[in-house]
């Protein structure tokens, strides 16, 4: 507070007080003074200065109250004695003393200096800022109020007045012009005013070019516009001024980097044009580095940390990957640094590295240790090492049992090590603790457990989905296709008729509900689901057979050819395994009309583009053996079938009936019976074990085998007919049906 006072004229106000006391001892005095002179009271303010000047200040203070006792109106004494109780420290004396004389419109300056600092140290500011002010009013030039008013202000965040009071100090020929411009700048940036904030900085700069405070206010500037490029080259301006501040400055520099690397990305000219200019700028910074280094000079670590910064950047990723490298290994406990280095080298493609480092990274204490045990097992999956992959992703949900990400890797994992049951279990637990990833992952989820024919776990999955609340038209849908996929009909036609009630069945919805129609053999439903679907997506090939399908169980085959004839213009030459299945459903269609011709031509079509196909070998050979034509082609084409599929029953039977058309019946019998073995009981295959039996003179057994296969399909009127020879007459026969 002493240095507030004394850095004012204190020295010539003495002088001054003791030359108007002489003046008036040896002159006529005015009369408004005449009546308070005191010639005793000059000599107690005489000796009290002379005490004064000798820094006795107990002495001084007591001549000066016996002054001012025998002289109590004298404004001068009073400002000699104010003055000296304040550079006692009597604060509240000075105050008191001076307050009455403050009231006056011609008070003395000097009384408004010391009643300003007097207030100043009693807390009492908005009293000295109102004293400091009469001063500057008094004399507009006053710099040295001016500067106390401002000290004042600022620490009332006053900062409107501020500016008022400090514009008239901008002066181009002081020695802090530049500060001043600085200051006003900074107090503009204070109270939002970017545009007066920035002229007043750039005012500054263009004075003083070392004034690094400047260069950190614009590049706030420039970073709360959005402005990041031009906030990086002021923050590196900053840092080449004042290197030691990189720690400081650190945070700033990494934020603006990598926003104006994400603007750079930008298509935009403004944006290439900025990307260019920081390489331009970070180069320069860089090589002014890289020489300092060259020269012996040893840059400190957080500097290292800029120059990595830099060097990724601007494409020197190799450089970068190395400075990391470095700062790494001289702080082991370095995380930031490692992992930059992981970033780049994951960049690089360098995933053996990438481990080490990591794993040199690792610590149980820190929070994120289970993720880290997470990108750890990743990084092994990636090159290959499943075993190393499988140790650390187990560890990591150790570490944290609800770590979703590890048991959405382990169940890739566990896909490509073809443990399908194992994948379904890790994608389960994932999907339940991330239910949000849903719909990107279930089709995942269906695709291993079709696998292991687990159709009820991705139902339950989606049955919980919807019971905690999700009321998505996505998540109704697929619920409803999974009821269909799981022979739950009712419900698939419930919930996916009520999606189709409120208008938000998708295309593929309707495609499901097409086929729920015909399972529950409504089929004018199904045919109107199924064309409403192909009208909307006419480019999808399976929709034309699926709705032949619908056309042949309505027995509308005229419909059915032109359906898939339509699919077949529209399949693409290459996609042959789409054109096999119209191919073989127009054969299909062409076989129930009758026409042998076209039934015979299409299947040698399939075979033609699919000669493996077991289902036209089949085809074709048991339909050549229901004609007793080309019987060795028959047995050919249905041994290539059974060659792919040895264990089905249709082409057991098939292969049975053909060796029964060529003679050979010991040989048919034993494969008919094998074919009821993996069939069942099948009506067809029973009316074949008849006719054989028949052949061999087992009269009985075929009865018993033909009554079996008129249990199954009672509709079957030939083979009625042929129980009715078996039993000699037509009359005895009905009896026994």
């Amino acid at each position: 507070m002493e240095k507030f006072l004394r850095s004012g004229p204190k020295k010539g106000l003495w002088l001054y007080l003791q030359a108007a006391f002489l003046f008036s001892a040896g002159t006529a005095v005015l009369a408004t003074e005449e009546s308070s002179y005191n010639t005793q009271a000059a000599r107690e303010m005489i000796i009290g200065y002379q005490h004064f000047q000798a820094n006795e200040k107990e002495q001084a203070a007591q001549h000066l109250k016996q002054a001012l006792k025998l002289d109590s109106k004298s404004r001068y004494l009073k400002t000699v004695y104010a003055e000296v109780l304040y550079e006692m420290h009597r604060y509240k004396e000075v105050i008191k003393l001076l307050e009455p004389l403050a009231s006056e419109d011609s008070v003395d300056s000097r009384v408004l200096i010391i009643l300003a600092s007097s207030c100043r140290t009693q807390g009492r500011i908005n009293e000295a800022i109102d004293y400091l002010k009469r001063l500057i009013k008094q004399d507009h030039w006053d710099e040295w109020s001016r500067r106390r008013l401002l000290e004042l202000l600022k620490t009332q965040d006053r900062y409107q007045e501020l500016i008022a009071f400090y514009k008239p100090l901008i002066n181009p020929q002081s020695k802090v012009y530049a500060r001043d411009l600085f200051q006003m700048g900074a107090l503009y940036h204070k109270i939002g005013g970017r545009e007066p904030a920035r002229e007043y900085l750039e005012k500054a700069l263009a004075a003083d070019s070392s004034l690094a405070d400047a260069y950190m206010l614009l590049g706030n500037l420039d970073e709360s516009e959005g402005k990041w490029s031009d906030a990086l080259n002021i923050y590196l301006a900053y840092l080449d001024l004042r290197p030691d501040d990189v720690e400081q400055v650190f945070g700033r520099i990494l934020s603006a980097a990598q926003n104006s690397m994400n603007q750079g990305r930008s298509k935009t000219t403004a944006g290439e044009d900025a990307a260019r200019g920081d390489s331009v700028v970070w180069a320069n910074f860089l090589d002014r580095l890289e020489n300092k280094i060259s020269s012996g000079d040893s840059l400190g670590l957080p500097m290292m940390r800029v120059m990595a910064i830099g060097c990724e950047a601007i494409g020197r990723q190799e450089r970068a990957i190395e400075i990391n490298s470095q700062i790494a290994a001289a702080l082991s406990d370095d995380k930031f640094s490692r992992r930059s280095l992981v970033r780049l080298l994951f960049a690089a493609g360098r995933f053996e590295e990438m481990i080490s480092v990591y794993e040199q990274a690792l610590d149980p204490a820190e929070k994120g240790y289970p993720n880290d045990l997470l990108q750890v097992g990743a990084l092994y999956l990636k090159t290959g090492n499943r075993e190393s992959a499988r140790h650390y992703l187990e560890k990591a949900i150790e570490a944290d049992s609800k770590l979703a990400e590890a048991y959405q890797i382990l169940g890739h994992l566990c896909e490509l090590e073809q443990d399908p049951e194992a994948a379904l279990k890790h994608y389960t637990i994932f999907l339940k603790l991330k239910p949000e990833e849903i719909k990107t992952h279930f089709d995942r989820l269906e695709s291993v457990s079709s696998q292991i024919g687990d159709k009820k776990t991705p139902l339950e999955l989606m049955e919980r989905l919807v019971a905690e609340g999700d009321t998505s038209a996505w998540a109704a849908e697929r619920l409803g296709r999974l009821y269909f996929h799981n022979e739950e009909h009712e419900k698939a036609l419930k919930t996916l008729e009520d999606l189709k009630s409120r208008g938000a069945l998708s295309d593929n919805g309707y495609y499901v509900l097409g086929f729920v129609y015909s399972r529950l053999e409504r089929l004018a439903e199904a045919q109107e689901s199924l064309f409403r679907v192909k009208e909307a997506r006419s480019d999808y090939i399976p929709i034309y057979l699926a709705l032949s399908r619908v056309y042949y169980a309505m027995k509308e085959y005229d419909k059915a050819l032109q359906v898939l004839n339509e699919g077949l213009e529209k399949a693409s030459p290459e996609d042959t395994e789409i054109r096999r299945e119209l191919m073989f459903a127009m054969a299909n269609v062409y076989h129930e009309q009758g026409d042998d011709e076209n039934t015979e031509a299409w299947l040698k079509k399939v075979l033609g583009i699919g000669p493996d196909f077991a289902p036209a070998l089949n085809y074709l050979g048991y339909f050549y053996a229901e004609r007793e034509s080309n019987l060795e082609e028959a047995h050919r084409l249905i041994s290539r079938a059974l060659e792919h599929e040895p264990d089905n029953g249709h082409y057991q039977d098939s292969m049975g009936w053909v060796l029964f058309k060529m003679g050979r019946v010991e040989e048919a019998l034993n494969y008919i019976k094998t074919a009821l073995q993996n069939l069942g009981e099948h009506p067809e295959v029973f009316e074949h074990m008849g006719d054989i039996y028949i052949s061999l003179g087992e009269r009985e057994l075929a009865r018993q085998a033909w009554s079996k296969s008129l249990e199954i399909n009672s509709e079957n009127k030939n083979l009625l007919e042929k129980l009715k020879k078996l039993s000699g007459s037509g009359r005895e026969g009905s009896e026994k049906q």
